[in-house]
């Protein structure tokens, strides 16, 4: 129970030093020269930690390291390092002082010569694919082709091709990268970080060390959120703090802030996606081809399995005859992209949708019609690449939802309010949900629970770790349960590799059904062990023990000593990853099982700005029998958030350099309060136990992300009654993010039709003087930016602009240059 407060990584009361990166700003060039001596001057600088080739580190004047043969082998700082490449946000040094500021203040000071900077970069995903940089074994190929396409496109009344590109997106978590080293005896290492792979980290941090694995121990109390990159991303981040400390046989810090993290840890993968659809004038689709690139930056990192879970997100809920899916991993030179929140759903998820609008648009249909008109039923719920899509509901809750949310009354409300509103227009939209789940990730993550005979307290040791999902939580319930313990008596410890070994990674939304069920599989031990003394204590008493005097029945100083400790493992072997003693796979397929739900959304586009307000969004979701429904409400609803930030707002910006521009929230919007729906309604589907999962329960912490694509959909249908008004296609192309200039440009806020267009209908009406505004509707024209929306205005109560007409001769001089 929290009585005061909790503490995070650098909260933890360890007197240390504090390290600050070094960061390359050029994407490609020969490091010649690293100069250090002016950063060695400054007061509090301790030491400079230098990053070579060969991952060899240097400190004061002379690098150092241990080479494949276990030599050593050193280079004078000043000297040329050979032929060692960077690339932007590559980490070059560690500066190490007595404060944050100071070490910040060195790295300042830190001269870095590097010869032939962006020499041939490739940046960009186009640059990329043109010069054929592929990421080789990291490619997703030939895994989804059904049936035969060339028949397909014969049997359609209308082929079409198109192309569209998503995005990435920063994890942005409020705790950055952060690691606190602290050197122990017998050349090892304790280091408290924020992160999702702990033991990942520990076994890399060995081999940095150049120490056994046991060397190395990794705690975390709690993250403060990771959504993704801390899987492996936290390891240099590690490994700078651990060889500090073991250099200097001090305690060292590293903590990044927004602008570091941005520049050096990677971040989703965007796409460019073409595609070739076949479809019948119902709205049918019969065969769809669709070739997709990835910009993987310069590692794997996850990317070989995030190209699987984008290729298998793309057929959704949808039925498709025929169809073919590649996706082709490409390298640039940026820091490595990696995992984050829902990791290649949310861009398979967009590639299906556009598909679907694309088609309606074609057609002239209702998107929802193009939906519900390909949405499998329970009869042909199979994925195209043969796995069936068990306890299949998707299409049940996606009529429940519109029914609920009085979708088609709310829709006409809203086609009433665009008749009667010029710069107010109003969308909603429908969109459902099948999200694959795979073990794989977590699987084999095991639990120690322990029971201490004087009291009966508990204390549980697992391997996942706490990242603000409430993993923590929901194993003190399942373990309170199985042993029939007050919950108040159960302390759930921090995670450390030397109690629970060999733990996997914390993600896929099915940690903490594993480590639950691996702390349930101990507490069956422990009750197994339990039962002779409760029944002994039954038979005497005539009632039941308390929990207390039952465990001091089973364990005393001066009576019975039994073991009341006991660990467990989950390792379920539904999918192709989990072998046996001989290698032979047990399962088919990449997934475990499937998850549903569907959503819709209704927002206001204010017209002027291209500003767009959620209203309200209702969510309807599967969850299984819910483990702590509060919990998983909370996680939907910050899931659906996160996507409105990903599909509307967040938008990575870099210049030709590689190096991020878009640092800090003064130039990067995460969603923030104003993005919250004003009306939120979320409904946990009720008594629908998963017969395969623990407890009944499923995973929730990544599919809602993908449902806040109704809020996109809502966007691009406010925007697409604009154009309608002005005469223009209602069908238009939109790539992500849908940004307020994103949507100026949909909207041809710059052009005569729309810009000037009102102005001269004011000026007309003799609203305001004729000459001045019609002089500013032709400027409008001339430069085609609209820059009237800067000027003081309000919105009345009928939708209409008021302007206050003494900004007027500002608003000229600020349009024409004069």
């Amino acid at each position: 129970m929290l009585l005061q407060y909790v503490r995070y990584t650098d909260d933890q009361q360890i007197p240390a030093l504090f390290g600050y990166p070094v960061l390359s700003e050029v994407a490609t060039g020969k490091l010649e020269h690293l100069d250090v001596s002016e950063a060695l001057k400054i007061e509090g600088v301790v030491d400079v930690a230098v990053w070579a080739r060969r991952s060899f580190a240097a400190f004061g004047r002379r690098v150092w390291a241990r080479s494949g043969s276990g030599g050593r082998y050193q280079v004078e700082i000043g000297e040329t390092l050979g032929d060692w490449r960077v690339l932007t946000g590559q980490q070059l040094a560690l500066v190490v002082a007595d404060s944050y500021r100071t070490a910040k203040r060195g790295a300042g000071a830190v001269q870095v010569k590097i010869a032939n900077a962006n020499e041939d970069a490739i940046i960009t995903l186009d640059q990329a694919i043109a010069a054929e940089s592929y990421l080789d074994s990291a490619h997703f190929r030939n895994t989804v082709d059904k049936g035969d396409l060339e028949e397909g496109f014969k049997a359609s009344d209308l082929v079409f091709e198109g192309t569209t590109y998503v995005i990435g997106q920063h994890a942005f978590p409020l705790e950055k990268q952060t690691a606190l080293a602290v050197p122990e005896e017998k050349k090892g290492m304790t280091v408290w970080h924020s992160t999702q792979g702990h033991d990942f980290t520990r076994a890399k941090l060995a081999g940095v060390l150049g120490v056994p694995g046991s060397s190395v121990v990794c705690k975390q109390s709690r993250a403060g959120g990771a959504f993704g990159p801390k899987n492996s991303r936290q390891v240099p981040t590690a490994a700078m703090a651990a060889v500090a400390a073991h250099k200097l046989d001090k305690a060292v810090r590293v903590a990044y802030e927004a602008t570091l993290e941005q520049l050096a840890v990677g971040g989703r993968h965007s796409f460019k996606t073409q595609y070739k659809v076949g479809v019948n004038k119902d709205g049918k689709i019969q065969a769809c081809n669709v070739e997709s690139w990835c910009n993987g930056g310069c590692t794997h990192d996850f990317t070989g399995f995030l190209n699987l879970e984008m290729g298998e997100a793309i057929p959704s809920v949808y039925w498709w005859p025929n169809m073919k899916i590649n996706v082709h991993a490409m390298k640039t030179n940026l820091p490595s992209n990696t995992a984050v929140r829902s990791f290649g759903s949310p861009q398979g998820n967009f590639v299906c949708e556009a598909i679907i609008e694309d088609v309606a648009g074609r057609l002239g249909k209702p998107v929802e019609e193009i939906r519900e008109i390909n949405m499998c039923t329970r009869e042909n719920a199979v994925t195209p690449w043969g796995q069936p899509m068990e306890y299949y509901n998707a299409d049940m809750l996606w009529k429940k939802l519109k029914q609920d949310a009085s979708f088609v009354e709310r829709e006409k409300q809203c086609e009433a309010f665009n008749a009667q509103h010029r710069w107010r227009k109003r969308g909603i939209s429908a969109v459902p949900l099948a999200y694959g789940h795979c073990y794989a990730y977590a699987a084999g993550t095991g639990a120690l629970v322990n029971i201490h005979g004087d009291d009966g307290s508990v204390t549980v040791h697992h391997g996942g770790c706490e990242i603000g999902q409430g993993i923590h939580t929901k194993v003190a319930q399942v373990v309170a349960v199985s042993l029939g313990c007050p919950l108040d008596l159960i302390r759930v410890a921090d995670t450390n590799t030397e109690v629970v070994p060999n733990a996997r990674f914390t993600g896929g939304s099915i940690t903490t059904e594993v480590v639950c069920e691996a702390a349930r599989q101990a507490c069956k031990q422990l009750l197994e062990t339990l039962r002779p003394h409760r029944e002994f204590l039954v038979k005497r008493d005539s009632k039941e023990p308390s929990w207390p005097e039952l465990v001091a029945a089973a364990n005393a100083v001066l009576g019975h000593q039994e073991k009341l400790s006991a660990t467990g493992i989950f390792s379920p072997a539904g999918n192709k990853y989990t072998t046996d003693v001989e290698g032979n796979a047990l399962g088919t397929y990449h997934g475990d099982y499937f998850t549903y739900g569907a959503g819709i959304s209704e927002v206001e586009l204010d017209v002027l700005t291209g500003e767009i307000r959620p209203l309200r969004s209702d969510i309807l979701y599967d969850v299984g029998q819910s483990i702590n429904p509060g919990i998983e409400i909370g996680q939907l609803e910050g899931a659906f958030v996160y996507g409105i930030g990903y599909y509307l707002y967040e938008e990575p910006l870099r210049d030709a350099r590689g190096v991020e521009r878009s640092q800090g929230v003064w130039a990067y919007k995460p969603p923030m309060a104003p993005e919250v729906p004003i009306e939120f309604k979320v409904e946990l589907l009720r008594d629908n136990p998963f017969p395969k999962g623990v407890l009944g329960s499923k995973a929730i912490g990544e599919p809602p992300f993908m449902l806040a694509y109704s809020v996109l959909g809502a966007a691009k249908k406010a925007i697409a009654s604009v154009r309608k008004e002005n005469g223009l296609p209602e069908h238009f192309q939109m790539p992500m993010p849908c940004t307020v200039d994103a949507i100026q440009k949909a909207c041809l806020l710059g052009s005569a039709p729309v810009a000037s267009g009102w102005v001269e209908a004011k000026a007309r009406s003799g609203a305001v003087d004729d000459a001045r505004w019609r002089a500013l509707g032709l400027e409008l024209r001339l430069g085609g930016v609209f820059l009237v929306g800067r000027r003081e205005r309000s919105c009345k109560a009928d939708g209409q602009m008021s302007w206050d007409t003494s900004q007027q001769s500002q608003v000229t001089q600020d349009v024409t240059g004069a």
